[in-house]
């Protein structure tokens, strides 16, 4: 296991354990996945290569965004 406490700085502890920043969900003949990513464009959603992976249709299908807080893109 990796001691991710040494690799970063500044950081602090979730709050709210078991929710993405943003969840990515999507459906196909009936069947839900999901997986963590972060919404870096208006059409374009960075996840991580196994999510895509393990559900190639992930890449092809719309999918719902979804947070545990509504977020403003102005500083």
């Amino acid at each position: 296991m990796v001691d991710l406490h040494k690799r970063i700085y500044g950081g602090q502890d979730c709050q709210n354990e078991g929710h993405y920043h943003v969840k990515v969900i999507s459906q196909k003949d009936g069947i839900e996945g999901y997986c963590g990513g972060s919404l870096i464009h208006p059409q374009w959603v960075l996840t991580a290569a196994h999510c895509q992976k393990i559900n190639a249709w992930y890449a092809r299908w719309p999918v719902q965004l979804r947070s545990c807080h509504q977020l403003t893109t102005r500083a």
